[in-house]
């Protein structure tokens, strides 16, 4: 049986990361997460599960520390 393939974090395809710097650049302007998941909906941009963004998927992103970071270095 094959080994099991690790699911790479959310951001390391150069798609994701792009909707990732989308919500940085978004938060950083001080738009909410509830907000965001609208805007990113509205523009048909796919979550990593599921069928739409929800609050709590974006903020799920901000308890990141790696996208915390990003966040502090971009205020």
């Amino acid at each position: 049986m094959p080994a099991k393939r690790k699911r790479s974090k959310y951001g390391d395809v150069p798609e994701e990361a792009e909707v990732l710097n989308r919500i940085i650049d978004l938060k950083v302007q001080g738009v909410s997460a509830a907000n965001t998941a609208d805007e990113l909906n509205a523009d048909s941009v796919g979550p990593p599960r599921g069928d739409e963004w929800t609050r709590s998927k974006v903020a799920k992103f901000f308890e990141r520390d790696d996208i915390k970071a990003r966040i502090e270095e971009a205020e």
